[in-house]
């Protein structure tokens, strides 16, 4: 169904030899394709989810529960930030705050606060020391080290949001072989689990060894982690040519992501001369993501494992999770888990086990914190009584800024209709309220391309034609990362996502490209569609057989059209799927329609007939013209996929327009010698029956005049015979009278 026949004119000729040939009958056409590349797009970025405070008023008939405090007490805490702080001193017990420097001298539970605004501040745990710290709306962002522990074993504790951020070769949270890290939320439950932010400097990992140093172990208990290592270094671990003891994650949504040439949890570059030292990497629970560098082949780290040129390292991950870690991805040449690029001597052990659960530690009291227990008690409510939640849910239409005027109105107070064009001239309309939210949108795309564009008998998936990108690296959907919302009091509560529209088609080349078009310019011009991937064009290799014979019409004919001008006869066009011959699948690692060629040729099969008209001109056999009139229709001449939507489109439509123009003038010229050989033939079949007509007039005027003289002959001779037959009798009567008888 998918083939079709174009006839610009007679496909019956006439050989040397005067006789009329045809090619008239039944043809197999053989198809290998090598697969191109179909286009993607993607729109602006949204804001595609919004932050509320949902309130609920309860009705005077519920009962209530209220904690009443009955007093409390704040002792001390560390202030980092001056301005709106105050800073209610300088020094403690067991820890000294002098110019931009937090020493935690002793060991104890100390609460570390900011404002949330950034500063070029220091905390550094001295050797030795086992602390206790809360980390409250820190954000620190140094030349140095931001968070120094060397030496040190410190529990962490998380509140708000964090950022701990180093210079040079240093880590974000810095450690040495002789220190070991705890991490956890200071809050059990609800929605805020506390956000650290750990970016290492030049060659130094977020959370782990600065470089050409080893790290202790490491253990993630809990909280929202997004560690970031520098160019040589691991996301958490080791920095360039360093390694870690132990990394163990148990609980927590871990997000770690290497420099260019290290692991995303696990070794840095050049690792391998750390050969009395094997990294063991345990995974148990919780949330992770882990990214390995992209150094270019031979400098390529795992996601988790080693970077290239690592020392060894073993990888455990409970069984459970087999299938759940949320994404792991090496560096091209590197394994997701496992082995970085170039290993070397060093070796690489990935097991699936049972890991045993462990609870992690309680969270220990706050010893400058002093706030006595307070009173439950029960109510009835009252009618002006409200309890606040907080939410986040997919934001309205009406509510994203970039679909909104300058004066704060809605592009879309009213119901707005973009239409998608296809390459091939197949358009699908989608029509946009103000209630709908961009998830929404993208499944009203998705359905128009897939159903009413004709693209989903292609694809193994119909679901992913436009999809609300997620923000992973390495992806077709890779966009901004996830950013956190805070309430007034600068608490982290939830985290909404900076995201795109990703629009893919499944058809390669210019047949599927995808134009978006509106008679609401600006709205098109606010969901600000570009192409991410170019399309390219299929390869495709043709052979023609006589169907029943199985004679070879043309074999392997190289073209990137998925149309065949000429080839059984000079006024043939056939034009064929342009999917022939490939399979298009979903990689839901990459995010992206993968286009494959089949091993088996493309098959398909057409039936010719010569319909031309003959018109016999003369008085013999074969004085006879065959009269045609091509395929003028728009599709015949290539007009069906014209649009001038953009400007290359407008430019390649002029191309395309002179090509028809040149082929309808090339018809009107046969029609005209059509006519003209036809009224030839008609005036000289007119003058040579003018000519016949008096040629018989005369005719027959001649052999009248021949009659009549033939009869005038014969009447002559008629009374001829008469008067002698009369002189005859008349003699002998004369005889009898004289003899008187």
């Amino acid at each position: 169904a998918k083939t079709k026949v174009y006839v610009s004119g007679a496909i019956t000729s006439l050989d040397e030899f005067g006789q009329k040939k045809s090619v008239e009958g039944n043809y197999r056409i053989e198809v290998r394709t090598q697969a191109g590349q179909a286009e993607v797009q993607k729109s602006n970025i949204f804001n595609v989810t919004v932050a509320e405070d949902v309130t609920k008023v309860f009705s005077s008939s519920e009962v209530v529960t209220e904690t009443v405090k009955t007093s409390q007490t704040l002792t001390y805490s560390i202030f980092l930030n001056e301005g709106n702080d105050t800073v209610l001193a300088t020094s403690g017990d067991g820890w000294e705050f002098n110019d931009g420097v937090l020493n935690i001298t002793d060991s104890g539970v100390f609460n570390i606060v900011g404002n949330g605004r950034p500063s070029a501040n220091k905390i550094v745990v001295q050797e030795g020391v086992s602390a206790e710290i809360f980390l409250t709306n820190v954000n620190i962002n140094s030349n140095e080290c931001a968070f120094d522990m060397k030496g040190a074993d410190v529990n962490l504790y998380l509140r708000g949001a964090n950022l701990l951020q180093s210079g040079g070769g240093h880590a974000g949270i810095e450690l040495d072989e002789s220190s070991s890290l705890t991490i956890n939320s200071a809050i059990e439950s609800g929605s805020n689990q506390g956000f650290l932010e750990a970016i290492g400097g030049t060659n130094g990992a977020g959370i782990g060894s600065a470089s050409q140093t080893d790290a202790g172990d490491i253990i993630i208990n809990g909280g929202t982690i997004n560690a970031q290592g520098g160019n040589q270094a691991a996301g958490i671990g080791g920095g360039a040519a360093g390694a870690v003891s132990s990394i163990e994650i148990n609980a927590g949504d871990v997000t770690a992501r290497a420099g260019s040439q290290g692991a995303g949890i696990g070794t840095g570059h050049y690792s391998f001369n750390r050969t009395d030292l094997t990294t063991e990497i345990t995974i148990s629970g919780g949330k992770v993501a882990a990214y390995g560098g992209n150094g270019g082949g031979m400098f390529d780290g795992a996601g988790i494992g080693g970077a290239c040129h690592s020392s060894s390292v073993n990888v455990t991950i409970q069984e459970s999770l087999r299938n759940k870690i949320v994404s792991v991805k090496g560096g091209n040449s590197a394994q997701d888990i496992g082995r970085g690029a170039e290993p070397g001597a060093s070796t690489f052990n990935v097991e699936y086990d049972e890991i045993p659960e462990e609870s992690p530690d309680d969270i220990p009291a706050l010893e400058t914190i002093n706030v006595e227990a307070g009173t439950t008690i029960m109510r009835l409510a009252n009618e002006n009584d409200a309890v606040t939640d907080f939410r986040v849910r997919p934001a309205r239409l009406s509510e994203i800024n970039l679909l909104k005027r300058a004066d704060g109105s809605s592009l879309l107070d009213f119901p707005q209709q973009i239409t998608i064009t296809q390459g091939d001239g197949r358009k699908a309309n989608v029509t946009l309220y103000s209630e709908d939210t961009m998830y929404e949108v993208a499944e009203k795309i998705n359905n128009a391309i897939s159903e009413t564009l004709g693209q989903g008998m292609y694809v193994d998936n119909s679901n992913k034609f436009c999809t609300v990108a997620d923000g992973t690296p390495f992806t077709s959907e890779s966009v901004n990362e996830n950013i956190p919302v805070y309430n007034d009091a600068g608490i982290l509560r939830t985290y909404t996502q900076s995201a795109t529209m990703v629009v893919r088609s499944a058809i390669a080349g210019s047949s599927g490209r995808l134009t978006f078009s509106s008679s609401n310019q600006d709205l098109i011009n606010a969901l600000g569609f570009n192409t991410l991937q170019e399309a390219t064009e299929n390869t495709y290799s043709a052979s023609i057989f006589e169907a029943h014979s199985g004679e070879i019409v043309a074999e392997n004919l190289v073209t990137n059209m998925n149309r065949l001008n000429g080839v059984i006869h000079e006024n043939l066009s056939i034009e064929f799927d342009s999917m022939a011959n490939i399979t298009t699948t979903w990689n839901e690692q990459t995010k992206s329609y993968v286009m494959s060629s089949n091993s088996n040729p493309y098959e398909t099969s057409v039936h010719i007939v010569d319909r031309s008209t003959s018109f016999q001109i003369g008085q013999n056999k074969g004085e006879d013209i065959y009269i045609n009139i091509g395929d003028m229709s728009s599709s015949a001449l290539g007009l069906g996929g014209l649009n001038v939507l953009t400007c290359e489109n407008a430019s390649e439509s002029i191309g395309i327009l002179d090509a028809a123009i040149h082929k309808v003038s090339m018809q009107r010229d046969k029609i005209g010698s059509y006519q003209n050989e036809l009224e030839y033939n008609a005036n000289s079949l007119s003058v040579t029956h003018l000519n016949m007509s008096e040629a018989e007039g005369r005719i027959k005027d001649t052999d009248m005049a021949k009659e009549m003289v033939e009869y005038l002959k014969l009447q002559i001779l008629n009374n001829a015979g008469n008067s002698m037959l009369a002189q005859a009798n008349q003699f002998s009567q004369s005889v009898m009278s004289l003899i008187n008888v």
